[in-house]
């Protein structure tokens, strides 16, 4: 039987394999057979042939899309070196001995005449993978996919198998926050024969920096799980070392988006925000404004919706559209006057039609960070300003009020009509 790679799995791995065996392997092997696991089927008795699309492939062993030199020669060196890696486990009886990950990877052509890349698992291997009850892992390919160091990946299995293994007994315990955390203590040098570098990194401090470090950033970034190293010294010699295993949300969850997406992101919520509970004081101060420059009532709600919901100027909604609406009618003025100077020959708006001008002003926030600028001098001058003598405090008053009097004597303001 052979399953085609087609749809979202869980790769299922005995505890055993996870905890007790010594491998090395680099990241995009462990990507390929994660992904090779979670075709299996756990019911299975029995080891089925697994095909790859070529193309799928490539994605997990390339999912940045990085330019390669030769795609063919890539695969073809990936697979051969796939077939010589071994796992080994601790001794038993005074011997050492090993298994081979895969039996088999060879290139075929499916019944859609699409090329394959078809891997056999080592029937060694069915312990670990096939008719699982207990003492299992269950672990999303997905998670790992964009992880650059095995031993994030390699130590993302141990931590997830560990906190699975915690959570059904109700072992947990809760930092200062009261933050619920999983803790897990290993031996340095068994950690170190795990991960495949039992006489590499002899300096601690190395060893942090290249292994701990790493797999600490990728897994906060990309995982659900985040972890704190506490080592464990006897004498003057790390010895061992505890993990705190927290819940975490993946950063690229929540950032990985461009400015444009994000800033449509928050429009959104804030409109939705508003919608149910309404515009608030200067919000509607702030739309009474545009629809007195001339914006009809529908697009005013849409420019404060979209344009005035950030938290920079919440409150200072109506300062804002006033200081904004200001600048486009002096622009507007200005035009009048140049184009009855004879500098331009260009179309003027007059004052019926200047509502039209605001939309592309807002949209594009031609004056939202001018008026930012103004809003954080003023700030400063009230920071810095004496307190001793009551008439410098009025004289200092004045000039930090550049703003509100900018928008104080602004024809859009109501009071000045």
């Amino acid at each position: 039987m052979a399953f085609i790679m087609t749809q979202k799995r869980i790769a299922s791995i005995a505890n055993e394999l996870i905890f007790d065996a010594r491998y090395k392997l680099e990241p995009r092997e462990l990507k390929v057979l994660l992904h090779l696991i979670s075709l299996l089927r756990p019911e299975d008795e029995h080891f089925g042939i697994m095909r790859i699309p070529i193309k799928d492939l490539e994605h997990l062993l390339n999912p940045e899309r990085k330019k390669w030199g030769n795609a063919y020669k890539e695969i073809n060196t990936f697979c051969l070196n796939l077939l010589d890696k071994k796992i080994v486990f601790p001794e038993q009886y005074g011997y050492k001995g090993g298994i081979n990950w895969v039996a088999a990877a060879v290139p075929v052509l499916n019944e859609d005449n699409v090329i394959c890349m078809q891997f056999e698992f080592a029937r060694t291997m069915s312990p670990f993978l096939l008719q699982l009850q207990k003492n299992f892992t269950k672990i999303d390919p997905d998670e790992v996919v964009k992880m650059t160091s095995a031993y994030a990946i390699r130590l993302f299995e141990m931590l997830k198998a560990h906190q699975d293994r915690e959570k059904s007994f109700k072992r947990y315990k809760r930092d200062n926050d009261g933050v619920v955390y999983y803790e897990y203590y290993k031996n340095l040098q068994e950690l170190k024969a795990i991960l495949g570098i039992p006489d590499k990194y002899p300096k601690h401090k190395d060893f942090n920096r290249r292994v701990i470090i790493p797999a600490q950033e990728q897994m906060e970034e990309l995982s659900s799980l985040r972890f704190q190293y506490i080592p464990k010294k006897e004498g003057r010699k790390i010895v061992g070392c505890t993990f705190h295993v927290y819940e975490n949300t993946p950063r690229t969850q929540v950032v990985r988006l461009s400015k444009k997406e994000r800033q449509d992101k928050q429009m959104k919520l804030a409109i939705v925000d508003y919608q149910r509970t309404g515009l608030s004081p200067t919000q509607e101060k702030a739309l009474e404004k545009l629809i007195d420059f001339g914006v009809n009532k529908s697009l005013a709600k849409e420019l404060i919706y979209q344009h005035c919901a950030t938290s920079e100027i919440k409150g200072r909604e109506d300062q804002y559209v006033a200081f904004c609406l200001s600048k486009i009618e002096a622009a507007r003025k200005r035009r009048i006057q140049e184009v009855q100077q004879g500098k331009h020959n260009k179309r003027v708006t007059p004052k019926e039609r200047r509502g039209g001008l605001v939309k592309p002003a807002f949209e594009k926030n031609h004056y939202f960070s001018e008026f930012m600028e103004m809003l954080s001098a003023t700030r400063n001058q009230r920071r810095t300003r004496p307190v001793s003598n009551r008439s410098t405090n009025q004289q200092q008053d004045h000039s930090a009020m550049k703003i509100g009097d900018i928008l104080k004597n602004s024809p859009f303001n109501s009071e000045n009509k």
